[in-house]
């Protein structure tokens, strides 16, 4: 699995908190420039 950086990890719990899960896929996706996939799962990781 690829490393996303802290920076982006803070604003992808932000937007969970928010309830604002598209937003924090899209971040993961610019991060890892991965498919939504990957970024569902990564996403799905953080969400628990």
């Amino acid at each position: 699995m690829k490393e996303i950086s802290e920076k982006t990890l803070r604003e992808v719990k932000k937007c969970l908190e928010n309830s604002d899960i598209p937003k924090a896929m899209r971040l993961v996706m610019a991060e890892l420039k991965c498919g939504l996939k990957e970024a569902k799962e990564i996403v799905d990781i953080y969400r628990r």
